[in-house]
């Protein structure tokens, strides 16, 4: 059975979110609603409201600089992110700072876990070499070699 792996976009990743800078007020960040983010996924734009840009919490895109609103769908609906971000999915009802962390701490079990296999295949390796080496070894004593 194959199993489907939904592409890592932005438009599923929980750092996507819509910034409001009202002028002699500090930013003031909010996720994406899951209503949106159906929006976003048909290309509509409409919901966005003016002096709020979208961005990736994290950094990697802001819409505020020299970004094109032309590119919107472009960056947020078609581009992956498999491998090369911060992509996190979408925990309904969870805040960013606590986001932050659980992501950060999922990238580093992930890691943990590919150093320890790495690990297990070095030594099973070691493991081969060393009983590969005492039969050698006892064969070459007990002259077992027919030349």
């Amino acid at each position: 059975m194959a199993v489907f792996r939904r592409n890592q976009t932005c438009v599923d990743c929980h750092f996507f979110v819509k910034t409001t800078r009202l002028p002699g007020a500090a930013p003031y960040v909010k996720i994406v609603s899951p209503s949106e983010r159906d929006e976003v996924r048909e290309g509509d734009f409409n919901w966005v409201e003016a002096g709020t840009a979208l961005s990736c919490h994290l950094g990697v895109w802001d819409e505020g600089g020299d970004f094109q609103p032309g590119h919107r769908t472009a960056v947020i609906v078609e581009t992956s992110r498999r491998a090369f971000c911060f992509f996190w999915s979408l925990r309904h009802g969870m805040f960013l700072p606590a986001a932050k962390i659980l992501q950060e701490r999922e990238a580093r079990l992930r890691e943990t876990k590919r150093d320890r296999r790495l690990t297990l295949l070095g030594l099973w390796i070691a493991a081969v070499a060393l009983a590969s080496n005492v039969v050698l070894t006892v064969a070459n004593v007990r002259e077992w070699w027919p030349f």
